[in-house]
């Protein structure tokens, strides 16, 4: 069976201020260069050796180094893992809500910008199945608008009785408050939802969404537990497509 999994939802989550750019310069030694080097340390080794001696017409002129110029990065490429402070906050959130006790109620709250927005009961129900999120990996994309970033969360979800994770991906709007990144509940302009719709679209998160489809197949394909998992989740799913984990 090939479960095609497309989970590439805009939910709503956003953040991180500033995106830098880095970019590498080279510097290159030309050959005259490198020949007229060992030309002068020739002459130093025989310097007692007067027909080594140089008049003025002989003298070498220095040779510039050479500078390449830089390839500018995309700014708009996917960036992986550049952020600690998002991994963190995402992490902590998928965390947070494998638990349903009071202190994780808190750190949910803490987590997002508007708590009052969050559906504790629905949590803990697509939560019921779970024991553990592991393996996070966010890439980010600038963004605009009410965020700062999108960003594209892939994950393993560990399912009770059921050794092999299911990958998974999310996409997240993270903005700062308070100097900090927070996961951004509310609503948006029609002009960020045209931005994001638009990145969804870009090649390399395309890439990164193939790139979760192909994991889960094989992770489906290597374990009979995860298979009857999803088949039985596809089977209670009205529109006969495949279901989401119940951890979204």
């Amino acid at each position: 069976m090939r479960l095609k999994y497309k989970k590439l939802l805009l939910l709503f989550t956003m953040g991180i201020f500033g995106i830098g750019m880095v970019t590498i310069s080279f510097q290159v030694t030309p050959d005259s260069a490198l020949q007229a080097f060992v030309k002068e340390g020739d002459r130093d080794l025989d310097s007692n050796n007067p027909d080594n001696s140089l008049d003025t017409s002989q003298e070498i002129t220095p040779t510039a180094f050479a500078t390449n110029t830089p390839i500018p990065e995309n700014p708009n490429a996917l960036k992986k893992d550049a952020y600690p402070e998002i991994n963190k906050l995402i992490e902590t959130y998928y965390k947070a809500k494998v638990s349903t006790d009071a202190d994780s109620i808190e750190i949910l709250k803490d987590c997002v910008t508007d708590a009052s927005l969050l559906d504790f009961e629905r949590i803990s129900k697509k939560v019921e199945y779970i024991t553990d999120y592991k393996n996070f990996h966010c890439y980010s994309k600038p963004g605009t608008g009410e965020i700062d970033y999108i960003v594209y969360v892939s994950y393993d979800i560990m399912i009770t009785k059921i050794q092999t994770g299911a990958p998974s991906i999310d996409v997240f709007y993270i903005t700062y408050q308070d100097a900090k990144p927070h996961i951004f509940l509310g609503n948006v302009s029609q002009k960020t939802k045209d931005y994001i719709d638009k990145t969804n679209l870009d090649e390399d998160v395309q890439k990164l969404s193939k790139e979760a489809d192909d994991n889960l197949v094989k992770a489906i394909d290597s374990d009979e537990d995860l298979r009857e998992f999803y088949e039985n989740l596809t089977a209670q799913t009205p529109s006969g497509e495949p279901g989401a984990p119940p951890a979204q």
